[in-house]
């Protein structure tokens, strides 16, 4: 069997438009144009003798927040006279603190970001401490324009880019969501290593932290360092975030697998025996659990941890697909019938089909093995990985369809896809079209809103 770990990644920071950005940069100038002296009455951020320039430079930026709804032309023109303006008062040395606050304002909308940072570093080296917390409000702005970039540029499937912008984003304002998106994107991408500097830096920013969303990270990392052999480092982590992390059942699980591939099984067991009693578990949390025992040899555990996770999601697909097997590891004909509804469901996955192959040689049912095998010869798409088509949550009531396609003569086949809620009512239906390269394998991904909790799915019927 082979180890799954099924947890949807996270999904990017939620875009909310790059006008935003513009928006508040001319609200800020608009903030700091205040006359100084009832700023300085209000306890806030003031500055004095400020260069001509810089107030020249003010004075075009007003100009954004005059329009109601400025164009890109009408941005570009404002930023550019503003910046060519200040930059003798923003490269000057020393620079005055409003020349460069306001200078790496403009500089983020220009979208020149290295010198907008490097403006707000020589800026905080000079500011008053009352006007740091302005410094700060730019550095916001730097980030929301980068980080909604990255999530434009992730769903338009840039990954390259998207990493660029959220590791950009990242070196204005230390954030955990961005900070792991860049860590699960790079691993997505094939580069394990910098997806393990950006999953270690993202701990070492956030420890004090904690809380769920710390351990899925903790969690993510110590998987990376167990699959590229790192197991010492990958048990260390679990140790030393153990305190942040807590009883979370999803990091724990995690530190019972490092403690496995160390050769410290007992050590392991103890937790493991624990988790399934763990208040929030998740039936990932118990497959996971049960994959343990099932490699550790013990089938009877580990058929166990896979009903407790069908009690949590009842027709969760690789929970049944694990009952099978492990039945069949058991030589026990009792999960046959499981077996027929799995190869009905998902007739198209090629693990199924095997599942169902060997649970209708171990019941004898040679008439059973020639359906099945007609039916892969003849399938118009094959879902050919270990996981097949699976079923993944996302935020905001979001669902995932995913899996690897390789299609048939025809490219490209519809097929509509049945939601089930718990009690096995097909509640929502979506008609899903996979394209691959005729007798290739490609990726798909399919995304959906729905306002209820699924409890599994069956994909047939093609349409095209």
């Amino acid at each position: 069997m082979v180890n799954v770990i099924s947890a949807a990644p996270n999904r990017p920071v939620g875009s909310t438009g790059r006008s935003v950005g513009l928006l508040a940069l001319a609200l800020l100038v608009g903030a700091l144009a205040m006359p100084q002296a009832a700023r300085a009455q209000a306890g806030e951020c003031t500055f004095a003798d400020t260069p001509v320039n810089a107030n020249t430079a003010s004075a075009i930026m007003q100009e954004l927040g005059e329009k109601l709804v400025p164009t890109a032309a009408d941005t570009a023109d404002v930023l550019g006279r503003a910046w060519a303006s200040i930059t003798p008062d923003f490269e000057a040395e020393p620079a005055h603190p409003f020349s460069l606050l306001l200078g790496a304002q403009i500089l983020i909308g220009l979208n020149r970001f290295d010198e907008a940072l490097a403006g707000l570093e020589r800026f905080d080296a000079v500011a008053s401490e009352a006007c740091l917390p302005t410094g700060g409000q730019v550095r916001q702005m730097g980030f929301s324009v980068l980080a909604n970039s990255g999530t434009d540029q992730y769903r338009e499937g840039d990954m390259e880019g998207a990493v660029a912008s959220w590791q950009m984003a990242v070196s204005f304002t230390k954030h955990m969501g961005v900070q792991g998106n860049v860590a699960m994107t790079q691993a997505n991408l094939g580069d394990v290593d910098g997806a393990i500097v950006s999953y270690q830096q993202l701990l070492a920013d956030h420890q004090a932290e904690g809380g769920d969303a710390l351990a899925q990270y903790v969690r993510n990392l110590g998987g990376l360092l167990i699959a590229t052999e790192r197991v010492e480092e990958a048990v260390a982590t679990y140790e030393e975030f153990a305190d942040a992390f807590g009883e979370n059942a999803t990091a724990n699980m995690g530190y019972a697998e490092a403690l496995r591939a160390a050769g410290r099984e007992a050590e392991a067991d103890e937790i493991m025996g624990g988790l399934s009693a763990t208040e929030g578990v998740t039936a990932d949390d118990l497959i996971r659990v049960g994959e343990a025992f099932y490699q550790g040899g013990d089938f009877e555990a580990a058929r166990e941890q896979f009903q407790s996770a069908r009690e949590v999601t009842r027709f969760h697909k690789l929970a049944m697909e694990n009952l099978v097997i492990t039945a069949l590891q058991m030589v026990d004909t009792s999960a046959a019938e499981l077996a027929d509804t799995l190869t009905s469901w998902y007739p198209y996955d090629e693990a199924v089909i095997s599942i169902g192959k060997s649970m209708a040689d171990l019941t004898r049912n040679s008439a059973r093995i020639q359906e099945l095998e007609a039916r892969a010869a003849a399938a118009p798409v094959t879902f050919p990985q270990r996981q097949g088509v699976q079923l993944l949550g996302s935020a905001d009531n979001g669902y995932i369809v995913r899996g690897d396609a390789r299609a048939g003569t025809a490219g490209s086949v519809e097929l509509q896809f049945e939601f089930f809620d718990s009690s096995g009512e097909v509640v929502h239906v979506e008609l899903i079209t996979i394209e691959a390269p005729a007798g290739e394998t490609a990726p798909f991904s399919h995304e959906f809103r729905f306002d209820q909790e699924l409890a599994g799915f069956r994909y047939g019927e093609v349409r095209g």
